[in-house]
């Protein structure tokens, strides 16, 4: 054994010799297999020696853990509020027309972080079936590793509903597997306890199974085929599913299309690029509706059937009606027949000149429950009543001169001795899209807007939030100086010009 002195702290220290090398026995090629040999066996050693001081670090990190003493159920709950909850939110906002599915790679499963913590921490996370209710994955960017993931949560989450998020990439409707041979039995067996499914361009073998969904609370299909496939024929969901909230993206392009619906439990219904016939059809089937969204303009949809719309028709629940699609014989008999008693948010999109289908009747219908209104274009508000509750009102598509009748329109004017207000529960107002004339709004429109506000703010009305989005104004300067006096007398002003608030913050 040598000794030695440390060169920063000079203690003597020991250490043992290397073992003396074997002698040269062999040729020169003997000896190369037999270094590499031992290489390979001092490999293993050292793997097997990090394996077992791994163990023995788990053992330490369960031993030490300052949840060791606690009972398993009481971890469990903790770990169920720790899980981030699934975010589900978007599933029935569909994305634009023909946007694409990012291809992204997904983080590990925080449950199988949390499992590798200890082997503790990883028998309670797969004996706690809440903690594995919800899957959101992308098909197709880790196909060998996901069946696995995927097999972890049917499994774990025993008999507890399930909700599945899941985006085919590859986008081929003919796979002839739910989403692989080596989990689908599992899925089949899983699919009466799923509540809620959000599918983006499944094989078109899912539509066998969709009646199995006994227990479906909310869904979503994104059934938008490359063009080298027919679309799909039929979308066939349990009558018996408590289906209170469905969202259809182009399904159901073909004349002999049929549906199949339990349309008295939907209170919730989003339709996209669906052939206005038939959106019209199954939305006169779902009188229970609270929340109704329509947009179709794509070309590419089949030619609509004759309108058989003829009679009055009411619905008494709906507090949401978006109708956005183009021009056509069905969008004309919808407004001309429907009613919404307590109708709280309209955004109507479908018709370019609202003389052509009585829509003047419409208007008078609309319920002073009415908040929130969105038009195409400012034309359109004079067919609103003045004395209409709105509180929040917004333009799709303006020009300049069309900007400035409405900031005119909304001043307050004087009408047998009392100040009389167009909306007067009006808070904010938003201006939408234009052409080039309305990337700069001219002096005139400054004046048009201070004029507006010197007489809406008042004790009755103490704010005003007036959003371009993408515009600016061109304020004269004493414009800017009284706007600036009305924000310190107390006033809730606010003034955002292309998406950033301007002078007056």
């Amino acid at each position: 054994m040598n000794m030695t002195a440390c060169s920063h702290c000079h203690q003597t220290q020991f250490y043992k010799s290397p073992p003396p090398t074997r002698p040269f026995l062999g040729s020169q090629l003997e000896e190369v297999i037999y270094i590499y040999e031992e290489t390979f066996r001092l490999e293993e050693l050292i793997a097997q020696f990090n394996e077992e001081r791994a163990a023995l670090l788990r053992r330490l990190n369960i031993i030490q853990s300052p949840t060791i003493g606690l009972p398993t159920e009481i971890l469990s709950t903790i770990f169920e509020h720790t899980c981030p909850p699934p975010d589900f939110r978007n599933q029935h906002e569909f994305p634009p027309y023909g946007e694409e599915t990012e291809d992204e790679e997904q983080e590990m499963p925080f449950q199988l972080v949390l499992g590798a913590v200890s082997s503790h921490w990883r028998r309670v996370v797969r004996s706690s079936p809440r903690l594995w209710t919800s899957v959101f994955s992308n098909i197709g960017v880790s196909p060998k590793k996901f069946p696995n993931i995927l097999r972890l949560f049917i499994e774990n989450s025993k008999h507890v509903p399930l909700s599945l998020v899941l985006r085919f990439l590859d986008s081929n409707p003919m796979n002839p597997f739910l989403v692989h041979p080596s989990i689908d039995l599992l899925i089949i067996e899983a699919l009466p306890r799923i509540r809620e499914l959000h599918l983006v361009n499944p094989p078109r073998i899912w539509h066998a199974y969709l009646p199995c969904l006994t227990r479906l609370a909310e869904c979503s299909l994104n059934l938008s085929r490359p063009e080298a496939y027919v679309p799909d024929q039929q979308v066939m969901l349990p009558l018996i599913a408590p289906l209170r909230r469905l969202s259809l993206q182009e399904a159901l392009w073909r004349t002999d299309a049929s549906l199949q619906l339990p349309f008295l439990a939907i209170t919730s219904l989003t339709l996209s690029e669906i052939p206005p016939d038939l959106s019209v059809q199954v939305f006169l089937q779902c009188p229970n509706l609270v929340e109704f969204h329509c947009i179709s303009y794509s070309v590419q949809l089949p030619p609509p059937k004759p309108v058989t719309l003829t009679n009055d028709i009411t619905f008494q629940y709906l507090k949401i009606f978006d109708w956005e699609t183009r021009s056509c014989p069905w969008s004309h008999a919808l407004v001309r027949y429907l009613t919404t008693p307590i109708l709280r948010e309209l955004r109507i999109f479908a018709m370019l000149d609202p003389t052509e289908c009585n829509s003047q009747e419409f208007y008078n219908r609309l319920p002073p429950t009415l908040t929130k209104l969105e038009l195409l274009t400012p034309s359109h508000v004079n067919y609103v009543r003045d004395d209409s509750n709105i509180e929040d009102l917004r333009m799709l598509y303006c020009n300049t001169e069309e900007v400035f009748q409405l900031f005119q329109r909304l001043r307050p004017i004087w009408r047998d001795g009392k100040l009389v207000k167009t909306f007067p529960r009006l808070r904010k107002l938003t201006i939408g899209e234009g052409g080039d004339d309305l990337d700069l709004l001219p002096v005139s429109c400054s004046i048009a807007v201070l004029e507006m506000l010197e007489k809406r703010l008042d004790s009755s009305t103490n704010s005003f939030h007036l959003v371009l989005e993408t515009s600016e104004v061109d304020w004269l300067p004493e414009v800017e100086g009284k706007l600036k006096e009305l924000k310190q007398a107390g006033f809730d002003l606010k003034i955002i010009e292309c998406g950033a608030y301007n002078f007056l913050e």
